[in-house]
């Protein structure tokens, strides 16, 4: 396969892919106690856990997507036979596409820098206790059950920040960005497939994510852009509560080889989930892909929704 040079960026290498981390700690508290008197015995447990979750690239002290693509160059690929996937690749016109000076010089690209930051929280509170009590049957050995437990279930999410521009650098020429920092790291092609290319160098996602911070006019944003950031933002908040009551009382008894056991278990689950509400497109005054758009689409405060559902779970055993 022969690729020709063109006067625009139909061919080129292109380096995409997206960096992200998801952290996640947890804890967990648990106290429980045991109590018998002669044929009455009560237990007792209560726990908490909270698991917490980062997701995203800015934790991690860079951006998530730094795309960079070298353009107008030739090349020829080849490989064995039809059916073989060991590609050889050799350039043959172009800049020299192991130096990254030599990346995004010829075309602009914009969108190019990506980076956002989301966390949540789910929280869980159980408590329970049971007794059992002993009848003086010795003849046919029974006893009681019977308990009460409670779980709530809080879950929260909120996304901290989305970020979409286009890198232009300290020096751009006219559309044309300055050189992104270089990383010491490289992007490796497995022999397999292009063995003959080694490391094409890679820009540096954590030197980008301290110049956003620094020299924030190395990067240029749009107005659409920065809707489609501020919709992420505002959209993507979640709080939801979840409560589970239940009671139970079984029986237990043994006559002979038979052992028969019956009871009934009710449970109540309540859910309450605060709903982001937003104000249809229709009725939005403002033109799409703007700020004042996004804005106005979420002038209304969030509403709950709540529901409740009830069960009895009668049983009974042999």
């Amino acid at each position: 396969m022969v690729a020709g040079p063109v006067a625009n960026n139909g061919t080129r290498i292109e380096q995409t892919g997206g960096h992200g981390d998801k952290k996640t700690d947890t804890t967990n508290l648990a106290f429980s106690f045991v109590y018998r008197l002669r044929s009455l015995t009560l237990d007792a447990q209560t726990s908490y856990s909270r698991a917490r979750q980062q997701n995203g690239s800015e934790h991690m002290g860079m951006v998530a997507n730094a795309d960079l693509q070298l353009t107008r160059i030739s090349y020829i690929a080849e490989r064995p036979s039809i059916g073989s996937p060991a590609w050889t690749f050799t350039q043959t016109g172009g800049a020299n596409w192991s130096d990254l000076n030599n990346y995004g010089r010829n075309d602009a690209q914009a969108g190019n820098i990506a980076t956002s930051r989301s966390r949540s929280k789910t929280q869980q509170f159980v408590d329970q206790i049971n007794a059992r009590y002993v009848l003086p049957f010795s003849e046919m050995p029974t006893f009681v059950k019977t308990g009460l437990f409670n779980k709530l279930t809080v879950r929260d999410r909120e996304q901290l920040s989305a970020y979409t521009g286009t890198w232009v650098g300290p020096t751009p020429t006219g559309a044309i960005a300055s050189v992104m920092p270089s990383s010491i790291a490289d992007f490796r092609i497995a022999p397999a497939w292009g063995g003959n290319i080694y490391g094409l160098p890679v820009p540096n996602k954590s030197a980008l994510n301290d110049l956003l911070r620094t020299n924030p006019a190395y990067f240029t944003t749009t107005e659409t852009q920065r809707a489609a950031s501020l919709d992420t933002i505002l959209g993507s908040n979640q709080d939801i509560e979840e409560t589970v009551n239940a009671a139970y009382v079984l029986g237990n008894t043994k006559l002979g080889k038979w052992q028969f056991q019956g009871g009934v278990r009710y449970e109540n689950t309540e859910t309450e989930n605060k709903v982001i509400e937003r104000v249809p497109d229709a009725r939005n005054p403002f033109p799409a892909n703007t700020i004042n758009r996004i804005l106005y689409r979420y002038t209304p405060d969030r509403s709950t929704n709540s529901g409740e559902y009830h069960v009895w779970l009668p049983r009974t055993s042999t």
